[in-house]
């Protein structure tokens, strides 16, 4: 890449940093194509592709306040796109564990579309409110086992206790949180669990 261009790039920036849409414009009609061809390449996904990219130049108007000093603009526009691209498979990556999470406590339908809510709470609040009627060794054992991926032994080892005991505690954590499950008359899975990831 040139000077010329870079230097350029970098008044564009310098423009979007102070609010100019028509800075903004022209840095996405720049990018959008790139972006959207690694997105598409590493997902298969028009719609997710599009969406990388949505979400890229949303991140960076929101942050245009940091741009105006930027010397390396496509490094910098890649590193954002990047961001953004990791955060997306890590969400996903954190649904589906919670869609096996509760399939092994009886849920059914792992479409991933919230369909019902009891309340105000989405799913990720009724499992917590499910794990506080357990006793405190049980609910331990089932964060540790079931969120964190312990082994029973590295359980055991943890927590001072024999690997058989985890194995009756998170057996008996199980039984409890399927009633629970059944009781509440939970149905479905996710689409905003553990949005507390943040950019």
């Amino acid at each position: 890449m040139s000077t010329g261009v870079i230097h350029n790039e970098t008044l564009l920036l310098k423009q979007i940093s102070e609010g100019n849409d028509a800075a903004f414009r022209e840095i996405f009609d720049l990018y959008r194509d790139r972006f959207y061809g690694v997105a598409l390449k590493m997902s298969a996904s028009a719609y997710i592709a599009e969406e990388m990219v949505q979400e890229a130049f949303v991140a960076l108007w929101k942050n245009r306040s940091l741009v105006a000093h930027v010397e390396k603009p496509s490094s910098y526009l890649f590193s954002i796109f990047y961001r953004c691209l990791y955060q997306h498979y890590k969400r996903e990556a954190i649904e589906q564990k919670l869609k096996r999470e509760l399939a092994e406590l009886g849920v059914e339908n792992g479409e991933g579309v919230l369909q019902e809510k009891s309340g105000k709470e989405d799913q990720y609040q009724l499992l917590e409110k499910a794990l506080q009627i357990l006793p405190p060794q049980q609910a331990m054992v089932y964060r540790l086992s079931k969120q964190q991926g312990l082994s029973r032994e590295q359980v055991a080892a943890q927590m001072g206790i024999s690997p058989n005991t985890v194995r009756n505690h998170l057996a008996e954590a199980m039984r409890a949180l399927k009633d629970f499950v059944r009781n509440a008359g939970i149905i479905v899975i996710i689409l905003g669990y553990y949005l507390l990831i943040k950019f």
